[in-house]
């Protein structure tokens, strides 16, 4: 009876290692998908080559284990994303399609333009975008965003609107296209914005070049 459990051991034994050297010249010979091909949607020419230079490592990995964290990392370093998505298109492409970061107004900082985008980043640009309203003060763009905000939740529209004043009591001023400056309070910006716009609206005050807010219950109406 011994024997007999003996022989077993060793058939089932020898199998193993038959079996087991089969399955490792097979997997010596699998190879795992590699990344040949990164495409890039959402950014123009340009803006594509510089992320694609930082991406450069990517270059025949394993497509089953990118360093994601470190991909990520390089996407949110550049100015004009907005949000990202990763796919992986096998057998060998790595798709990413970013949304870009919207523009919403330029700032001087040291004499040099910057563009302000949605994302909260600066971008640093050469010339100036007439298209939208230039910035001025010394804030936080996280501030700004969430003044634009209120903009957006009035009745004006942010195209209308020519600058932007920012100002160490934490309040802003706007100064609209057609020259009509309004100054506004530190609190409750939407309801003086709403006046200001009803103001604007009327025939009675068609000549007002600065609507002052500032103070509760007055306004002060400079021609």
């Amino acid at each position: 009876m011994h024997q007999i459990k003996s022989k077993k051991i060793l058939f089932y034994f020898f199998l193993f290692i038959i079996l087991g050297t089969t399955h490792n010249l097979y997997l010596n010979k699998f190879e795992y998908p590699k990344v040949n091909n990164i495409y890039i949607l959402g950014l123009s020419e340009k803006e594509k080559n510089e992320i694609l230079k930082d991406l450069n490592f990517l270059n025949m990995q394993n497509l089953y284990f990118l360093d994601t964290l470190r991909i990520e990392k390089i996407l949110l370093a550049n100015s004009f994303v907005e949000t990202f998505s990763i796919f992986r298109k096998f057998p060998s492409t790595l798709e990413i399609n970013i949304k870009k970061t919207q523009i919403l107004a330029n700032m001087y900082i040291d004499g040099s333009n910057f563009l302000i985008g949605s994302n909260a980043k600066l971008i640093k640009s050469k010339k100036e975008n007439k298209n939208i309203p230039t910035v001025f003060g010394n804030f936080e763009t996280s501030d700004f965003l969430e003044f634009k905000k209120i903009i957006d939740e009035s009745s004006f529209s942010y195209k209308d609107i020519n600058s932007i004043y920012y100002f160490n009591s934490k309040r802003w001023d706007i100064k609209l296209k057609n020259n009509i400056l309004i100054k506004l309070p530190i609190e409750k910006t939407k309801d003086a914005l709403e006046l200001a716009f009803e103001l604007i609206r009327s025939k009675k005050f068609k000549d007002v070049k600065i609507i002052d807010t500032r103070l509760d219950n007055q306004i002060i109406l400079n021609e």
